[in-house]
């Protein structure tokens, strides 16, 4: 028995108990409180816990930017595709209004 324990004993022995009886009080209380999160195992937790969502922060920022390049590169490919077909759409308005000056009397 730790020193605690003996001091928690000798109270219940004042208290009207017999030796063997506080020893056995003691013994449970401890064996019921030993699984209790203590000051240090929450800390621990706590400082676990802040490592982990550093890690995730880093994942998701590393998956943000990966995703933010694909949109540049999509957006890229369409603005490209879009200027060739505006391009090409203008040179049929510019032959349409040949061919129709052309072949329509003034």
């Amino acid at each position: 028995m730790t020193t605690p324990d003996l001091m928690a004993a000798r109270q219940l022995e004042k208290s009207g108990m017999t030796r063997p009886e506080a020893e056995a009080v003691v013994g449970l209380v401890r064996t019921v409180a030993a699984p209790l999160a203590t000051n240090e195992k929450v800390e621990a937790l706590g400082e676990s816990l802040r490592e982990e969502m550093k890690a995730m922060e880093k994942a998701i920022r590393k998956d943000m930017k990966s995703m933010e390049e694909r949109l540049r590169a999509e957006m890229n490919t369409m603005e490209s595709r879009l200027l060739w077909k505006m391009a090409g759409m203008n040179l049929t308005m510019v032959g349409l209004v040949i061919a129709t000056m052309r072949f329509l009397p003034s």
